[in-house]
């Protein structure tokens, strides 16, 4: 938070609620997967919250200001792999962080 002083008192303040989710994609070693597309949905529709076509850094970082909890669809696409699918991530009011293996196609059809 912060506060705007004028002749040395305090006239007001201004609380920020901002809040960081942020997806971590990497491979099945463990190595962070560059250009992976990242959308997220409000749940159950095609409503985007954000997207992003390129996690040049193979990290993904959405910052919201907090008012209430979002449910939310997370996709995660790269081509030559599986896509990431989750319907019970939430946007809350905290930062959150999560890590998404994605796994070859080939490793897929081996497995099977």
């Amino acid at each position: 938070f912060g506060t705007t002083s004028t002749g040395g008192s305090a006239t007001g303040f201004t609380v920020s609620n901002d809040k960081t989710y942020t997806i971590n994609v990497q491979d099945e070693a463990g190595n962070a997967i560059y250009g992976a597309e990242v959308t997220l949905l409000e749940r159950g529709t095609q409503t985007e919250v954000d997207h992003d076509n390129n996690t040049a850094s193979g990290t993904y970082s959405y910052t919201f200001t907090y008012s209430t909890d979002v449910d939310l669809d997370v996709s995660v696409f790269k081509e030559g792999y599986v896509e990431y699918w989750d319907s019970t991530a939430q946007l809350l009011d905290a930062d959150q962080t999560i890590t998404v293996t994605l796994l070859s196609v080939a490793a897929s059809q081996n497995a099977a």
